[in-house]
């Protein structure tokens, strides 16, 4: 069911999912916000926190544009995509993306983000490993997933992390933050002051990146 929040004669559409999250996730769909939140979470809260960032909503859910078929966008940057039939393949050259598939091409694309975003952490742990040392943090396993609602979790009981693949279609400094948050989450699995403490440690600035991420619609 949609649900509608006004403001100075503007509407905000919104739907609600419950599930059994431990937090409440918002993302913007084409024409309305979809909020993801577990089953005890309060509907007023939920309505507080849509009123509190409606501005911010409300552009980006005007702002939500879809990527051409013949586009796409690898590590914060256009490309061109000219897709070609066979064995599913892919090669960059210049400002072109050169793909031979038979699937889809939104399924080839994501594909090709999760290659991507392998060859760029695999690439990316060596440059973090000393830092994650030395707070006596050890590399983990990793793996990767299309996920809707978030960037990246760390899993306690299985003690490894999992990266979206959407992570791909973003400048790499957004990659280097979600592995330090994940990272962190190790040592302090909650959001307190130690945990930020932690992640203050192993990336200085990261306040700026993470503020920039909250305004990444997960399409």
């Amino acid at each position: 069911m949609t649900l509608f929040i006004e403001k100075d004669g503007q509407v905000l559409p919104y739907q609600v999912t419950y599930k059994n999250n431990k937090h409440t996730y918002y993302r913007v769909k084409p024409g309305y916000v979809a909020v993801t939140a577990n089953k005890r979470y309060p509907k007023a809260l939920i309505t507080s926190f849509l009123t509190t960032h409606f501005d911010r909503f409300y552009h980006l859910l005007h702002a939500h544009v879809v990527e051409r078929d013949d586009q796409i966008t690898l590590w914060g940057r256009p490309y061109e995509l000219r897709v070609m039939d066979g064995n599913y393949r892919f090669h960059m050259d210049k400002d072109i993306v050169y793909l031979h598939t038979r699937q889809d091409v939104k399924i080839a694309k994501k594909r090709i983000y999760l290659d991507q975003l392998k060859e760029k952490a695999i690439e990316l742990s060596q440059t973090i490993e000393p830092v994650l040392n030395h707070q006596g943090i050890k590399l983990i396993p990793v793996k990767y997933k299309y996920l809707k609602s978030k960037f990246g979790s760390y899993h306690r009981k299985h003690h490894d992390i999992t990266l979206n693949t959407i992570l791909a279609t973003l400048d790499p400094i957004y990659l280097t933050y979600v592995l330090y948050h994940e990272y962190a989450h190790t040592k302090v699995f909650d959001h307190s002051k130690r945990f930020y403490a932690l992640l203050d440690e192993l990336m200085p600035g990261h306040k700026t990146i993470q503020k920039r991420l909250k305004n990444v619609v997960i399409i």
